[in-house]
């Protein structure tokens, strides 16, 4: 099972994506794109037009979607991560104790 996510990019970025394959974590990193551990780009979502009809003026506009960057991360990875942030903030939480209870 997964969780998935979805990452928005600027126009001036997206024009920097490789058309046509996944990336890497580098790459995407790269980019600019900061998550946590365990993501991996696994689907493209091109651009598309969609219509908006203004019904009372009578017209439709058009615009372009941004490029999306879709993603996903096994639960197990998840969870994974999820402990290891508990346990360094419990970690911190013993050092500041020690630290502030001279």
């Amino acid at each position: 099972m997964y969780e998935y996510r979805h990452v928005i990019l600027p126009k001036e970025i997206a024009k920097k994506v490789p058309k046509g394959r996944l990336l890497t974590e580098n790459e995407w990193r790269h980019l600019g794109v900061q998550q946590s551990l365990g993501w991996v780009h696994f689907m493209i979502h091109e651009p598309g037009k969609k219509k908006i009809s203004n019904r009372k003026k009578k017209t439709d506009l058009f615009y372009l979607e941004p490029h999306i960057l879709i993603f996903r991360r096994s639960l197990k990875v998840s969870q994974q991560v999820q402990q290891q942030r508990a346990a360094a903030a419990q970690a911190q939480q013993q050092q500041y104790n020690v630290l502030h209870m001279k």
